[in-house]
């Protein structure tokens, strides 16, 4: 679409005014310092596509009124959808491809994670047999009572479980059908059919904390079947049965009936349930040394 403005007047920017400023200060500093930028820079700003409100032959006083009922109302993106932007955009360009970004969204696009973690959160979502199968609410789609919000279990994936100590994981793509066979291991002890508290962002940030601490002792294990379903349930089973303290109860499916988590919860229970778990020998560890 374009306009004739020695026709048809020039337009007011209403929404976008900060864009189309900063687009035009960019191409004037490339004109004025052409050899500190790339041969092309100039071409890729002028073909970078932005959306902007315009209004015509609008009144000052309305102008005003306009900007002010835009910028009043308007939402931020959800940070779900803004992961699958950055996500996509780690598919599809090299990071050649990339204008100058700020340091935070570097990171998110060259480290991966945004990617990753999704992946993971999209198997645990689509895969029939998963605990998270219709649970977990997808971007720009209606929650329902009770769903953990897609953006909130991906945090939770990229901050404690794609850590260095998984590397051989996520370097091997294993770490969707690994991060499976773990969650389908943790109801099978936990969840007796009224479990719902299991389901909690709270109850899934605590088992994403321990995750590491199980595929630690499952890696040092020779066996190629360490990490199956069976697996986990099997080094799991001691560790819930052997819980001590003000929190051993949550090693039964009843605590998870109707529990209250709150965020200081967290960091007692994740230890408790490592204190558990490092405590013990299963028979299969016995004598075996890497």
């Amino acid at each position: 679409m374009s306009f004739d403005l020695d026709e048809i007047g020039p337009f007011s920017i209403v929404d976008g005014r900060h864009h189309s400023f900063g687009f035009d200060l960019a191409l004037k500093e490339v004109e004025k310092h052409p050899k500190k930028y790339k041969e092309n820079a100039k071409e890729i700003i002028q073909g970078f596509e932005f959306s902007v409100n315009i209004a015509d032959k609008t009144l000052e006083r309305k102008q005003a009124m306009q900007f002010a009922v835009v910028n009043h109302t308007q939402e931020k993106v959800a940070p779900e959808i803004l992961a699958r932007i950055i996500a996509n955009a780690q598919k599809k360009f090299a990071g050649d491809d990339w204008p100058t970004l700020p340091r935070l969204y570097r990171a998110m696009l060259f480290k991966g994670e945004q990617e990753r973690s999704l992946e993971v959160v999209e198997h645990l979502r689509k895969s029939k047999d998963s605990p998270w199968f219709g649970r977990i609410a997808a971007a720009n789609t209606k929650r329902k009572k009770g769903d953990l919000n897609e953006n909130t279990f991906r945090q939770h994936i990229a901050r404690f479980v794609l850590l260095n100590n998984n590397h051989d994981l996520c370097s091997d793509n294993l770490l969707c059908s690994v991060y499976l066979n773990y969650w389908k291991s943790i109801p099978n002890l936990l969840d007796n059919g009224k479990s719902k508290s299991l389901y909690l962002a709270n109850a899934e940030r605590v088992f994403s904390i321990f995750f590491t601490t199980v595929v630690y002792r499952l890696r040092q294990t020779s066996k190629r079947d360490r990490y199956t379903t069976a697996t986990f349930a099997k080094h799991l089973k001691p560790c819930l049965q052997n819980l001590v303290g003000s929190y051993s109860e949550m090693g039964t499916p009843q605590y998870w009936e109707d529990a209250k988590l709150s965020f200081p919860d967290i960091a007692p229970m994740v230890q408790t349930l490592t204190d558990a778990f490092i405590s013990q020998t299963p028979d299969d560890d016995k004598g075996q040394s890497r």
